[in-house]
């Protein structure tokens, strides 16, 4: 009876687990965000292709980097997606230009915000 007791606890507590990391990191599409991030959004254009920028100061997501020097690892999708829509006017590096938000771009839905997420997060070599 003591093993039954002991497995209902470590699947409750994987259930548990599971349903809050949905929450922290979402389930997006890397093929769709990639056509986002290069697309009309232009995010490429300062983030680099392949998440490799030319300008000095914007973080390398081919190197894992995120904004203020934070492992993008180490960041909530929900932290991305306030990057995204709120821009970033304040670079924690001089040399780094301001985001704006959605990067000046249009606007964005949640479903492609994941999916730009998924993209760059694939992108760490």
């Amino acid at each position: 009876m003591g093993y039954l007791k002991i497995f209902c606890m470590l699947i409750s507590t994987a259930l548990v687990f599971a349903l809050s990391a949905k929450n922290v990191f979402a389930a997006g599409n890397p093929a769709e965000g990639k056509k986002i991030y290069m697309g009309t959004n232009n995010c490429h254009v300062c983030h680099g292709i392949d998440g490799k920028p030319v300008i000095p100061g914007i973080p390398s997501f081919a190197k894992g980097e995120s904004a203020g020097g934070k492992k993008l690892a180490d960041r909530k999708d929900t932290d991305l997606k306030k990057s995204i829509t709120e821009g970033n006017m304040k670079p924690s590096i001089p040399t780094a230009p301001p985001m704006l938000p959605y990067g000046g771009g249009s606007k964005l839905t949640d479903q492609q915000m994941d999916d730009i997420i998924a993209y760059i997060r694939s992108l760490k070599k």
